[in-house]
C-alpha cells in the first residue's frame, strides 16, 4: 500500500468515520455528516466544509462493507483456517 492510499476507518454504535491523509469524515445515524482537517502535529480537528468526494469516498466503504456482510461475501471458508494444534505442531 502506497502512503497516499492509508486509512483509517473508525466507528461506535452511533457514528462512523474515514481517516485519509489530513482529511476526517464522520458519518452519523440521522443521514448527518462532519468533515474535519485533522492536524497531526498537535492532534486537533478543525471543522471545514465537506469535500464532496470524500463524502462520497466514505460513504463507499461503508455502503461496500454492509453489502459484503449482508450477502455473507465477509465469511472466511473453512479450509481458511488452520487449527492452532496443527500450526503448534510444525513449530519446533
Amino acid at each position: 500500500m502506497q502512503k497516499k492510499d492509508e486509512r483509517a476507518l473508525i466507528a461506535n454504535q452511533l457514528k462512523l468515520g474515514l481517516l485519509k491523509g489530513n482529511k476526517v469524515l464522520i458519518l452519523d445515524n440521522h443521514k448527518k455528516h462532519t468533515f474535519y482537517q485533522w492536524n497531526k502535529e498537535n492532534n486537533e480537528l478543525t471543522a471545514k466544509k465537506t469535500d464532496p468526494q470524500f463524502l462520497k469516498e466514505s460513504i463507499s466503504y461503508y455502503q461496500t462493507a454492509f453489502n459484503l456482510f449482508k450477502n455473507g461475501g465477509l465469511k472466511l471458508k473453512k479450509e481458511t483456517f488452520i487449527s492452532t494444534r496443527k500450526l503448534a505442531g510444525k513449530v519446533h
